[in-house]
């Protein structure tokens, strides 16, 4: 259950629609997500709803490869979306110094031609979770879904479900909610938790910073051998070559602070030219989600894309997965980084 407060300090720009328009699509809304309002009346649509409201029809009005949508994150600008919802930090080594400092891994030769067409680990892949509305916990999400997977491709029975929570409360002090480096916290798990973590049965999920209460919680091992965080140099068929070679993998990534259409990804494949983008420069980066694979749609565009799982809940997207445009330009910095475990 929801609960909100809308902010009406936010200025957008907006076409002077007739506002029973916003006003019918503003109810139906709050019906369907179960928005309870802070005040015992509905308050009218906030400028942020009707911005958005435009920018989706707008976008939906164009022959793009992907459709647009009213979603749960709605009420919120674009700015406040990215704020709660975002949260990897990228290390100061890699803000203040070059990227080749993370610890690479050497990878051999390889053709472009030989890869595979299409690969899809999403079989192995634990249902689309929901980290919330109070914490930029995406890290942790993206950190537990690869342990779990990766296990469960090496063993089909391996049915845990791990507990982001924990990460939440006991990888470090403060700041819990506010973002962080994913192989970090895959180290943390390695060798300060000595390779094992709690259930989420054991270590339930309450989106909030909190004390770390791990004493006498029962943990299950990990069994996680090497961490691997690397710079892929923007280089697309390295990503390909991996998820053919080593399983799935986290990405860090770039959700645009301007554009809202991440925010309001429906279905299709997704690109956004106004998604920040570089081959040379990958320190714009607040995004971690588990990349499962890559393919070609099957429709008679034939539209690359990569397989990615997020962690907004199976209500998001193609119920809690993205699309992401292959091929065109390190779309949202999607190739900048990768993260990867080898397992005992």
């Amino acid at each position: 259950m929801w609960e909100i407060l809308i902010f009406f300090s936010i200025s957008l720009p907006f076409p002077s629609h007739s506002y029973s328009i916003y006003q019918d699509s503003y109810s139906s809304w709050a019906s369907k997500y179960y928005i309870n309002f802070k005040n015992s009346t509905e308050p009218p649509p906030s400028n942020a709803y009707q911005h958005n409201i435009d920018l989706i029809n707008e976008h939906n009005s164009k022959d793009d490869d992907f459709e647009a949508g009213l979603n749960k994150f709605s009420y919120l600008s674009t700015e406040q979306f990215v704020d709660n919802f975002c949260g990897t930090v990228l290390p100061k080594k890699l803000l203040l110094s070059n990227p080749k400092l993370l610890s690479a891994r050497k990878l051999n030769n390889f053709d472009e031609e030989d890869l595979p067409e299409s690969i899809s680990w999403k079989e192995f892949a634990s249902p689309s979770r929901d980290q919330g509305d109070e914490c930029g916990s995406c890290w942790a999400f993206s950190v537990m879904a690869l342990i779990e997977t990766q296990n469960r491709i090496r063993n089909y029975m391996w049915n845990k479900s791990l507990a982001p929570q924990y990460l939440v409360d006991c990888h470090k002090k403060k700041d819990k909610c506010r973002g962080e480096w994913p192989a970090d916290a895959l180290r943390f798990l390695k060798f300060k938790s000595r390779n094992q973590a709690p259930t989420e049965e054991d270590y339930p999920y309450t989106g909030e910073e909190d004390d770390c209460e791990s004493h006498g919680v029962p943990k299950v091992p990990l069994n996680i051998k090497n961490i691997y965080d690397y710079d892929i140099e923007a280089d697309e068929n390295k990503l390909k070559y991996h998820l053919a070679n080593y399983g799935p993998i986290i990405i860090a990534m770039n959700v645009d602070r301007n554009s809202g259409l991440f925010q309001h990804y429906k279905k299709g494949v997704f690109y956004d030219e106004g998604c920040i983008k570089s081959d040379k420069d990958c320190k714009t980066i607040n995004h971690s989600m588990l990349l499962l694979g890559y393919g070609i749609t099957e429709d008679s565009k034939r539209k690359p894309y990569f397989l990615v799982q997020n962690s907004w809940g199976s209500d998001w997207g193609e119920d809690g997965f993205i699309r992401m445009a292959m091929g065109r330009s390190n779309n949202c910095n999607i190739a900048c980084y990768a993260i990867y475990v080898d397992y005992s």
